[in-house]
């Protein structure tokens, strides 16, 4: 299945066997792109915390829901994912 175009901006490429360990390597690089930072962060976050069950492969769903960063940051990812860290 083709990847969006998220994917293919922040990864230049069509793998999909891109890690978390990847994303992390590849904000240590003084010359990554400063638009690209956030994004790479935010999926090391989510993929690398919450999915950490996965082995670690980035989940094109979350990089593809980086279009909208701020949909992205709003959604309840406590609630969906983990609901016992929800305290209601």
């Amino acid at each position: 299945m083709p990847h969006g175009r998220m994917w293919k901006e922040l990864f230049e490429t069509e793998d999909e066997g891109v890690t978390v360990p990847d994303v992390l390597r590849m904000l240590e690089h003084p010359s990554l792109p400063e638009w690209k930072r956030l994004p790479l962060a935010l999926i090391a976050l989510v993929d690398g915390l919450w999915f950490v069950v996965t082995n670690f492969f980035v989940w094109r769903r979350y990089v593809e829901m980086l279009e909208d960063t701020r949909s992205f940051l709003q959604y309840p990812w406590g609630e969906r994912h983990s609901p016992a860290l929800c305290l209601d």
